[in-house]
């Protein structure tokens, strides 16, 4: 007799919105499609679970073929579980990450990066994206109010103003910040092109967070100014929010200067213990020799600028929603996550209500206000 794959039973009295997500994610943003396979990776805490077994109840409904693993909560400096990693070498179509911070690096990235081309991947996940094996969506730091709040949303209407926002990020030559809380920063565009994190995941080789909602670069190494966080910044094992802002001075791409009171000394404390963590890394032998001083220098690296498109999101402390939020912008610090400048962890810092000047190659320029 055969044995029929039946859903997991969810009491929760937001089950009915979390399915609603969890399909829109599954048959909007990755267009899961019949019979292929989909790996979901989670943790046993909180309410992830929940998220968990919807996504796998949602892709049993669209007919495709899903497995769930559960793995205890790693930081951005931890190890993911060894099965983990042996269940995404499987290769399968799809991948989906639940996790309260973070999946855990990959020591055999680490130690022995793997290749596309010039580029250089320390963890498996993101280099099957990289070379088309594979699409997915990962949600740090996820929770029930978020997942169901800001997932479902209208997608194309984002896909259409984060496209020509794009296309912006592509001609300029440079692009100006500044705020109310007195950010002026330059981020040099040299030969930068823009990158979508849109929740247009639909086909190999492209992935990124759900909730989805910006369009972002990596600045070239000219970039430099003062970046005034009075948002929500990552911390290595939890989230920033700071009471008084903080800012950081930029100089030819680097983090040169942390200053502002406490909230200043907890963010360089971390970027302290990140420089700990990569020597201790270095020392064991799992950062190789050769990438050593990357990895050293790259923990105060200006590895990433973007603007939120998600008219659903809030700032509520959850970076992956807050990177995402309507009239912000962000910065990060450290990994670039696309193998130009590997670091042991990727810092998100929120800047509110920019306006951000946008200097084209053709000499016209292109100003983005905070909406009302």
């Amino acid at each position: 007799m055969a044995i029929g794959n039946k859903p997991f039973t969810i009491y929760h009295d937001r089950r009915d919105d979390v399915h609603k997500a969890a399909m829109s994610a599954l048959q909007v943003a990755l267009n899961l499609k019949p019979e292929e396979r989909i790996l979901i990776l989670a943790n046993p805490d909180d309410d992830l679970p929940i998220i968990a077994k919807s996504v796998y109840n949602a892709a049993l409904e669209i007919g495709a073929c899903p497995t769930l693993l559960f793995q205890p909560a790693r930081s951005r400096v931890d190890f993911a579980e060894k099965s983990t990693l042996a269940a995404i070498s499987t290769e399968p179509d799809v991948m989906f990450s639940v996790t309260r911070e973070s999946l855990g690096n990959d020591p055999r990235g680490l130690t022995d990066p793997y290749r596309k081309g010039k580029l250089t991947f320390n963890h498996i996940f993101y280099y099957l994206i990289a070379t088309g094996k594979a699409r997915g969506a990962w949600c740090p730091s996820a929770n029930l109010d978020t997942f169901c709040r800001a997932v479902p949303i209208d997608y194309n209407a984002m896909w259409e103003k984060a496209r020509h926002l794009n296309s912006l990020f592509d001609q300029a030559k440079k692009i100006h910040v500044s705020t109310p809380g007195g950010t002026d920063l330059t981020v040099d565009m040299t030969n930068v092109r823009g990158m979508l994190d849109d929740g247009d995941y639909r086909f190999p080789g492209s992935g990124g967070n759900l909730p989805a909602g910006e369009v972002f670069c990596i600045p070239a190494r000219n970039s430099y100014g003062i970046a005034v966080i009075d948002g929500p910044a990552g911390l290595l094992d939890g989230v920033l929010i700071p009471l008084i802002p903080f800012e950081m001075r930029i100089e030819q791409g680097q983090v040169v200067v942390i200053d502002g009171g406490i909230e200043a000394k907890k963010f360089e404390d971390c970027v302290k213990l990140m420089k700990q963590a990569t020597e201790n890394q270095i020392k064991e032998g799992i950062i190789s020799s050769i990438q050593a001083d990357n990895y050293r220098r790259n923990c105060t690296n200006l590895a990433e600028f973007g603007i939120g498109l998600n008219s659903s999101a809030k700032l509520v402390g959850n970076m992956t929603e807050d990177e995402k939020v309507l009239n912000t912008c962000h910065i990060a610090v450290g990994d670039d996550c696309y193998g130009n400048a590997p670091a042991v962890a990727h810092l998100d810092c929120i800047m509110k209500n920019p306006t951000i000047t946008i200097y084209l190659d053709n000499d016209k320029v292109f100003k983005i206000q905070p909406e009302k």
